[in-house]
């Protein structure tokens, strides 16, 4: 087997202790949605955000189709704060994905006998069940 991972990994408290001060400039976050106030959110998916950003850019151009209640500047700092929370998150994407790579390819290293414990294990349960049905058709005789 090649090791192309190295064998230890950074403990998990070395990243929470990196993560803290990105968690406490994002106060908003300990408000995270419960299960059941998310089903009260309307319905929104994947293009969500980029829906909003597009009605926003679409607000500025004819102001004034848009009714009144609604604040072109409100939603220029929902866009903004949307903004920032993206580019918060694209280094912890790129981490994550990093850390998806390496556990892939860690497993990748050790697939091989994996599958021949697998395959070995299967193996036995045929010969098991064989050899019970070779028993059952011995005590029918």
């Amino acid at each position: 087997m090649e090791n192309l991972i190295p064998t230890s990994v950074i403990p998990q408290d070395r990243f929470s202790s990196v993560l803290e001060p990105i968690q406490e400039n994002l106060s908003m976050l300990s408000e995270l949605l419960h299960r059941h106030q998310r089903a009260n959110l309307p319905a929104m998916g994947e293009g969500t955000v980029d829906f909003v950003k597009e009605a926003l850019i679409k607000a500025k151009l004819q102001p004034d189709a848009i009714p009144g209640r609604i604040s072109i500047r409100d939603l220029e700092q929902k866009v903004e704060l949307i903004e920032r929370i993206e580019e918060a998150l694209r280094p912890l994407e790129v981490m994550r994905e990093k850390l998806a790579q390496a556990a892939l390819l860690t497993a990748s290293e050790v697939y091989v006998p994996c599958l021949g414990i697998h395959n070995a294990l299967k193996l036995k349960e045929i010969k098991e069940a064989s050899d019970k049905l070779t028993e059952i058709e011995t005590l029918k005789d």
